[in-house]
């Protein structure tokens, strides 16, 4: 057998007279004087004129060490080892290449490339990354460790090996681009979002709240894969964000693309999905191609036509934005107006023909900060006033009555030009047919879109593919150009040594980079879609690490924040500004304080709803902390008082107007919003601000829990970050109310911010103070003298203060016309008010029974002197904080459950104690 190692043997063709390196076939080579005989296999002898065979010896070994690898026709090959032998000029040089499979390869010298992925500062960050996957212990974290162990060579053509050797971001020709499409419309900065992510292979956009990412994604998605044999990945987060792409594709009958590869359950599903996409496939094959137009082109000549049109929309919005925003201040304005009566005057008349602008510059210019005290500038400006301002030349600039006058007049007539600059663009953008030609754009967009599957899947037959899709991994693009998956599992959802053209990564500000990283491996270009004013990855502090190579990459950074700081300017990035959710109302405070103004909301306030309200509890503090070793939630914050609030107040007016599916309760705290889903009906969605990111309700409704207390203004740290306030406000569409504390936490910088904005935008109705009040109120509050001077309570007469305040409530309840059958007992024994028969109970339940355990009080018929129900009071150190007392009030509560005795708790954070004793004692059996 020949030695690949020492020998090669090159076989010209005599037809086609290609030169082809037989030596790994060949089993036996044998030279004659004139001609060489050749077995391949067990097959031969097969003879050749020498004048077709070259023999070459002497190779030249090539050296690669362990972070470089050999490509050939640029795929990387798992070779171990590799020769070149130099040919004469007709055969040229060739390699012959060992797997690790232990088989040998020939190829052309042009074929082969030897390459280096990663410098060693790269090899340092990734074995710094790697030691962060080591730390997690979690499912996801040994996921996580498979992943950066399959990662011994990153591509150097990669979209992570770009980004760890900061190599340029040079744009590609025009001709290697996809050409964008729009079937999912557009506006001007989604457009210049797709056409850099079109063109870069690193590209930023910048979504905030509302602004369209989900649909510009799906308009990179749709060039993409209108280019032969181009492969696109999106990856997010969370399963809902890649969800909702494959939501809208399907929704617009394109879902036929997409591979849904997350995890095992999803691949499962689009396994056993395959039968009915191939029958949509089959049936767009026969629907056959759209009319015979050259609809490109057309797209083309409506794209230069809008282009225009949308700046004028645009600016239209902003118009609107701006009549929105003198409206409220021409409120406030009047309302302080009316206050002061001014007088009526009669030369201001003369001044309805000056412009609103010009009425600003009087004022301004009469300011007596401005004016020149004395001297020569003093006269020039009465002259210059005097010749600008003629019919102003008999109006006293110093009377407060007449400026206030004027500045009425300046509104009224600033808002009447905004108005017709309104109505002037309207009617510029109807009469060139915006709508129309956005429309089209759309449609001719989606007929090239459904022309390029139909030509792509015509010429394939239907294939059902199972869990070894990946070896034929070519074929299954081309069958699915898009997959969908998991920073965690694209690398395992792709074949082998796999490079997608295009990688999407969503909800890029909440994936660190540890996660995302072998994500990055496995594409050539990635754009990356997210807000860094919305909340960061949540990660894990791990001691003992040591710091990153580089602080662009530590672990805790987000994917979307580690670019931006590697390539600053040199990075293609768009922020999309056009706002398509929120009332005007509610995403103006978001744009104002996150955004610099930089956003246009499109929409519109629905009449009758007040976007946004401040209710304020009663005083008092009512947040409460766990402490509990039992708990991993230890020293969680809750507040019943803003959940009884919510519950009882707030929802009840929200349902006038929104369905309970339409309302969400959020709140930076885990403990509350588990306390929220539990009061509230299933309908109405409970949970933290973090785990709203990414979602929408029409009515959004925010507890913030703290209280005016120590521990209350030590939360602040966490509750009062600005991205966590972004993201909670930002979630509402159309109704935003805010519960917290009647202080307003004076301590926070940016929820006192968001009480001033509330307040601000609607004085009179915005800010609600809640009636919702306790028996238990009277624990709080700081004037323990008043307290203790209570008329209706007699203080002292059991253990405990709380006591004290239920035994008066009861006493008082029971006082009312109908109950006077019924008396209070406090403190008694469980073994007196169950039967001695304690069969009933096991041995635990009997030994807690005789152990002197009590009711605080129980209620009994005065007349036949049987128990008829009983009532605890819960303190919350002494319950919901304990595990141990929580051990026991649910034995207490089986016992009363095995009995059919009705048990009242009254928590000492709750509220409306009278009326829940009164609905206690009406379903009371024999009471």
């Amino acid at each position: 057998m020949l030695d690949p190692r020492a020998t090669a043997i090159v076989i010209r063709g005599t037809t086609n007279g290609l030169v082809e390196d037989k030596t790994p076939q060949i089993t036996a080579f044998e030279p004659r004087h004139d001609r060489a005989v050749v077995w391949f296999g067990t097959s031969g002898p097969y003879r050749y004129g020498w004048d077709r065979v070259t023999v070459l010896h002497s190779p030249r070994p090539v050296r690669f060490g362990p972070h470089d690898r050999v490509f050939v026709d640029g795929s990387p090959t798992d070779a171990v080892e590799a020769y070149i032998f130099a040919g004469p000029p007709e055969t040229g040089s060739w390699w012959h290449v060992l797997t690790r499979a232990g088989t040998w390869h020939a190829y052309r010298d042009d074929q082969v490339q030897v390459r280096t992925a990663l410098s060693p500062a790269s090899r340092d960050v990734l074995g710094y990354w790697r030691t962060v996957a080591g730390k997690h212990t979690d499912d996801a974290g040994v996921l996580l460790q498979r992943n950066y162990q399959s990662l011994e060579f990153i591509h150097p053509d990669s979209a992570l090996a770009r980004l760890l050797e900061n190599t340029p971001i040079e744009p590609k020709p025009d001709e290697r681009a996809p050409i964008p499409l729009y079937p999912f419309r557009t506006n001007i900065s989604q457009s210049e979002a797709v056409n850099n992510a079109l063109r870069y292979p690193i590209s930023v956009i910048e979504g905030p709240p509302g602004t369209g990412k989900t649909q510009t994604i799906l308009n990179i998605i749709a060039s993409v894969i209108c280019t032969p044999d181009a492969t696109v990945g999106v990856v997010s987060f969370s399963n809902s964000a890649v969800e909702n792409v494959v939501e809208k594709l399907t929704r617009e009958r394109f879902g036929m693309v997409a591979a849904n590869l997350g995890n095992y359950v999803k691949r499962q599903e689009f396994f056993a999905a395959q039968p009915q996409r191939n029958a949509e496939v089959d049936a767009l094959i026969r629907a056959g191609r759209g009319q015979e137009t050259d609809a490109a082109a057309q797209l083309v000549t409506v794209n230069r036509r809008l282009t225009d049109l949308q700046k004028q929309d645009r600016l239209r919005a902003e118009v609107r934005a701006q009549l929105h925003a003198y409206r409220l201040e021409q409120r406030h304005f009047q309302s302080y107006f009316d206050d002061r009566e001014v007088p009526d005057a009669d030369n201001l008349p003369l001044l309805t023909r000056y412009s609103a602008r010009k009425l600003l510059d009087f004022i301004a210019d009469t300011d007596p900060r401005w004016i020149r005290d004395s001297g020569v500038g003093r006269a020039i400006d009465v002259m210059n006033r005097y010749f600008r301002y003629r019919a102003l030349r008999h109006v006293d600039a110093d009377d407060i009555d007449v400026v206030l006058r004027i500045q009425r007049l300046y509104y009224e007539k600033k808002i009447a030009e905004l108005e017709r600059r309104v109505e002037q663009l309207d009617t510029a953008l109807a009469a060139r047919g915006f709508d129309e030609l956005m429309a089209e754009q759309a449609s001719l967009s989606r007929r090239l879109l459904r022309d390029s599957l139909f030509e792509r899947y015509r010429a394939m037959n239907r294939t059902v593919y199972d869990s070894r899709y990946r070896k034929r991994f070519d074929r299954f693009t081309r069958d699915y150009p898009l997959i969908m998956s998991t920073c965690h599992s694209l690398q395992n959802s792709i074949g082998p040594s796999a490079l997608l053209d295009y990688l999407i990564i969503d909800e890029a500000s909440q994936v660190d980079l540890v996660t995302v990283a072998p994500a990055l491996a496995c594409a050539r270009t990635v754009i990356v879609v997210g807000d860094l004013a919305q909340l960061p990855p949540v990660t894990k502090d791990f001691h003992g690490l040591p710091p990153a190579p580089d602080p662009v990459f530590d672990y805790r950074n987000s994917v979307l924040a580690s670019i931006i700081e590697r390539y600053g300017d040199r990075v293609p990035r768009r922020l999309l500004r056009e706002h398509y959710r929120c009332d005007p109302d509610i995403i103006e405070f978001c744009n104002r304080k996150f955004y610099r103004g930089d956003l246009i909301p499109y929409t519109s306030s629905t009449p009758g709803i007040n976007a946004m309200s401040l209710v304020r509890t009663v005083p008092g503090n009512h947040m409460r902390r766990t402490h509990s070793d039992d708990d991993p939630r230890s020293k969680a914050r809750s507040n019943e008082r803003e959940i009884d609030v919510i519950r009882h107040e707030v929802i009840p007016w929200l349902e006038g107007e929104f369905a309970p599916h339409e309302i969400g309760v959020t709140t930076p705290y885990r403990r509350q919003a588990d306390k929220a889903a539990d009061a509230l009906i299933a309908a109405i969605e409970a949970d933290t601000v973090h785990k709203f990111q990414g979602r929408e309700k029409d009515a959004i409704i925010m507890t913030t829990v703290l209280d005016d207390t120590d521990s209350g203004r030590a939360g602040l740290k966490f509750a009062d970050d600005p991205k966590l306030i972004n993201v909670a406000v930002s979630r509402a569409m159309r109704q935003f109310v805010l519960v917290t504390h009647p202080s307003e936490l004076p301590g926070s910088r940016h929820l006192r911010d968001l009480f001033g904005y509330v307040r601000y935008r609607d004085r009179r109705h915005g800010v609600i103070d809640s009636d919702l009040v306790s028996i238990f109120d009277l624990l709080y509050t700081e004037l323990n003298e008043r307290r203790r001077a209570h008329p209706m309570i007699g203080w002292g007469r059991t253990q405990w203060p709380s006591e004290d305040i239920a035994l008066a409530t009861l006493e008082e309840v029971l006082a009312q016309t109908g109950r006077d059958h019924l008396a209070v007992h406090c403190q008694v024994y469980l073994q007196n008010v169950f039967p001695r028969d304690l069969a009933p109970l096991d041995a635990e339940l009997r030994k807690f029974v005789r152990d002197r355990s009590s009711f605080d009080f129980v209620f009994y018929n005065r007349i036949t002197n049987e128990f008829v129900g009983a009532v605890e009071v819960d303190g919350f150190r002494t319950h919901e904080a304990d595990p141990d007392q929580q051990r026991r009030d649910r034995k207490k509560d089986e016992i009363c459950r095995r009995y059919d005795l009705r048990l009242l708790r009254l928590a000492t954070t709750g509220s409306g104690e009278a009326a829940r004793i009164r609905r206690f004692l009406d379903g009371l059996p024999g009471a």
